[in-house]
């Protein structure tokens, strides 16, 4: 690896270090902000899942517009937006500002996000493609860990301003560094252009869609909001696939879906995402409602899920350049169904041992799916259609977030909320909630082992 393509990867990792950076420390601060502002958890939970519900409808018209017009100039621009809003939501002083600001920064992370897979895929070279998609997964996970590490102590030495503010030194050393190693040019023929109506109609319908995933289960299903979403997302969501196979130039050149490979690979990434998003749900529920685990026991249990992602997406990435990558994804998602039997053959009695070596078990099994997976995704697009297929490929992994959170909270309802009274009956309802996991998990081992040895690109 060249020093060039060596100062890249130290910017595609610290990027997505503070993004997951943020995501976490965000999300456990929860409770501080909520007490700052006095409001109830739920009013504050909204500037988690805005963020999430601007991100997702933005990934592909970003990836889009970097096969126009480039990656460097549109990544900067991403970087930017992050660093401003975060600096803006740290100066906060009301909850409307920081609502607002945070949806910037949802932007911001949107290119991020949406164009970092389509860098790595094409500006490093084949024989370490795999291993760069691992490191840079495994940043992710290791902003995380220490997301979670350090929002106790920011909060209580300063404020829950500075969850915030301290993006901005390791941003502006990201957008120093992008300056000098993100290569320039546009990579698509000059005359393709920017479909703005199925840009429109992709984000209305993916906003319709994830608000809808965001409120179903926690208010009545007849609730005009619930109505007003879903039929936003079937009326104009067919309307945006009508017109992407109808024009010259669309956002998402649809017949790659004709490639049975990259469409199962995508499929697993649904199922993978719902699955890690659920559990990042139900974990805590179950560790302190059956063990009675201190909530500070808990996040320490966790942080073991999180490292074991660091280390296992590293192997899984350099294990990708050396052997069939199916190989890879199949033992993922073994582990992600023995852990999740595991989960289910617990009991009250359960000793710490056995708990921290199902949930390390886990991390492993998610850690060796993801970059696998990312780089087969990858490989499957044609040069000019990195940015759209990265944009496409994030956006199913966020809809499977959404639809993971949905689905195990629904099921927390039906399983455990209404018979709490009843301890036996309680644990019981894990029990059925880690085995539909389990279930899930075994769908994507079938459809993972239906996968052909080819990297076909026509379509």
């Amino acid at each position: 690896m060249n020093k060039k393509n060596f100062g890249l990867l130290i910017v595609v990792c610290i990027v997505h270090f503070i993004l997951g950076f943020d995501i976490n420390i965000v999300s456990i601060s929860l409770p501080s902000i909520s007490k700052y502002f006095n409001l109830t958890p739920v009013i504050t939970s909204r500037i988690v899942w805005l963020y999430f519900i601007t991100l997702t409808p933005l990934l592909l018209i970003f990836g889009k517009l970097g096969d126009i017009r480039g990656f460097k100039n549109l990544y900067l621009i991403g970087i930017i937006i992050f660093s401003v809003s975060s600096l803006m939501c740290g100066l906060s002083y009301n909850f409307l500002q920081l609502t607002l600001f945070r949806a910037l920064q949802a932007i911001g992370s949107a290119i991020l996000f949406g164009l970092t897979p389509a860098i790595i895929s094409l500006y490093f070279y084949d024989g370490i493609k795999g291993k760069i998609f691992g490191i840079n997964y495994s940043f992710v996970a290791f902003g995380g860990v220490v997301g979670r590490f350090l929002s106790g102590i920011l909060i209580e030495k300063f404020s829950w301003h500075a969850i915030f503010l301290v993006n901005l030194p390791i941003c502006i050393l990201a957008f120093v560094l992008a300056i000098f190693t993100l290569p320039n040019g546009k990579l698509s023929l000059s005359e393709r252009k920017f479909d703005l109506i199925g840009a429109m109609l992709l984000f209305s319908s993916l906003l319709g869609l994830l608000y809808f995933l965001n409120i179903f289960y926690r208010i009545e299903l007849y609730s005009y909001k619930v109505i007003i979403s879903i039929i936003s997302f079937l009326v104009l969501f067919p309307l945006f696939i009508y017109r992407e196979l109808k024009i010259k130039y669309p956002l998402l050149d649809l017949r790659i879906l004709r490639n049975y490979n990259l469409t199962k690979h995508l499929t697993i990434f649904l199922l993978v995402y719902i699955i890690t998003n659920g559990m990042i749900f139900i974990t805590p529920l179950f560790l302190q409602n059956v063990f009675s685990y201190s909530e500070v026991l808990t996040g320490f249990l966790l942080t073991i899920t999180s490292i074991a992602q660091v280390f296992a997406g590293y192997v899984s990435g350099y294990f990708s350049d050396k052997i069939y990558s199916k190989y890879i994804l199949l033992s993922g998602l073994l582990l992600s169904f023995i852990s999740f039997i595991l989960f289910s053959l617990s009991n009250i009695g359960s000793n710490a041992s056995f708990i921290i070596l199902v949930l390390a078990l886990y991390g492993v099994s998610v850690g060796l799916s993801v970059p696998v997976n990312t780089k087969s995704v990858m490989e499957y697009a044609q040069e000019f259609q990195k940015g759209s297929v990265s944009g496409f490929m994030i956006t199913i992994i966020r809809i499977g977030s959404a639809l993971g959170i949905a689905i195990f909270a629904l099921l927390y309802s039906i399983f455990i909320e209404g018979q709490l009274q009843y301890q036996d009956i309680n644990f019981s309802g894990y029990k059925y909630i880690f085995w539909i996991g389990a279930f899930i998990s075994f769908i994507g081992l079938v459809i993972t082992s239906s996968l052909k040895k080819s990297l076909d690109k026509t379509y």
